[in-house]
């Protein structure tokens, strides 16, 4: 069975908007957890939406060690109608909920 993990970025009042280039601003050990973290992971989940904000925007990214995981990393992209730039994702599942069933 495998894990499932959560890395969610939020500010301390509780926001995860993206109103500029934030994480950069977050300085060298938010860099570090960042890269341990994701060093542990081999798929990638994402929602329709967050597929859609991502996919033209990180082929030609450059912030590290963030680009270089989602560019090289299989994606799984869960949306309930199929996205015109979903054919980039190497897995895409459509429907109102995803199979959940071990395969």
């Amino acid at each position: 069975m495998r894990k499932v993990v959560l890395y969610q970025l939020l500010s301390l009042d509780g926001v995860a908007e993206e109103p500029s280039d934030w994480m950069s601003d977050g300085g060298g050990e938010l860099l570090e957890n960042l890269g341990a973290i994701i060093a542990t992971q081999d798929d990638i989940l994402l929602g329709r939406g967050t597929y859609d904000y991502w996919v033209d925007y990180w082929p030609s990214s450059e912030f590290e060690p963030f680009a270089t995981f989602v560019n090289t990393t299989r994606k799984h992209v869960f949306t309930s109608s199929p996205s015109p730039g979903s054919g980039r994702a190497r897995s895409s599942r459509t429907g109102r909920r995803p199979n959940t069933s071990p395969t």
